[in-house]
């Protein structure tokens, strides 16, 4: 059994108690709030290393974990991207997706120009972000996931 709620970096120390006095805390890295001890959700299961944006910008670029890009693009991710209709599930695809898509990088000899081209995306995103255009970036997010999943994974 992979982990359970509660085993990983992103469980907070924010929480709160429900109606049946079952206390729950909130997950950073999904944007739910969770029991602990539950079974794990995607991003418990999925870590840092396993999406290739935080790659782009932290193994590929020397950028720590919390920098404006990524900062900006988990704003973008929790604030926009969760509360539109169908949102959480492009959440949950590319939690889904993002292993492989690093799995089918790293076999490849271009493997540094893919990555400077995802961060190039992620600058041109965060450009975005920042004019609050979010159904551009959020165009530009999906046209490049797009664009990996078939160069990729067909």
């Amino acid at each position: 059994m992979g982990k359970t709620c509660g085993e990983c970096m992103y469980l907070s120390d924010q929480s709160k108690k429900g109606a049946l006095g079952i206390t729950t805390y909130w997950c950073k890295g999904f944007g739910v709030w969770r029991r602990s001890g539950q079974a794990a959700c995607n991003a418990f299961v999925q870590d840092n290393s396993m999406c290739y944006l935080t790659s782009a910008c932290v193994t590929h670029r020397g950028l720590s974990d919390d920098c404006e890009e990524l900062t900006l693009l988990r704003y973008f991710r929790d604030n926009y991207m969760k509360h539109l209709e169908g949102g959480p599930e492009l959440i949950a695809e590319y939690y889904a997706i993002a292993p492989k898509i690093i799995e089918a990088i790293e076999k490849r000899a271009d493997r540094n120009e893919i990555y400077n081209d995802i961060y190039q995306t992620v600058l041109k995103c965060v450009s975005l972000i920042k004019q609050k255009n979010y159904p551009s970036t959020l165009l530009l997010y999906q046209n490049m996931t797009l664009a990996l999943k078939e160069l990729l994974l067909s």
